[in-house]
């Protein structure tokens, strides 16, 4: 079973307009393993909070499907 995910580019148009609505469907669809972890890797100096504000601007923009409260805070573990 995966534990983790590293996503290289993580801050980038296509990583923004796919794979966070990707994941945010799986998560509110229960498809996703407990305790998986994203990583993000990317040249951008963001820190955590930088990171998780853009990812919820882009799940806000491309995923208006998923549950709000999934979009608004993808990282609690379900």
């Amino acid at each position: 079973m995966i534990h983790q995910l590293v996503v290289l580019g993580a801050s980038g148009d296509l990583t923004g307009r796919y794979l966070p609505p990707a994941i945010a469907r799986l998560l509110a669809a229960g498809a996703l393993p407990d305790g998986l972890e994203v990583i993000g890797v990317d040249h951008a100096n963001w820190d955590d909070q930088t990171f998780r504000r853009h990812a919820e601007a882009r799940l806000e923009r491309h995923a208006r499907d998923v549950p709000p409260d999934v979009r608004r805070d993808p990282y609690v573990t379900r």
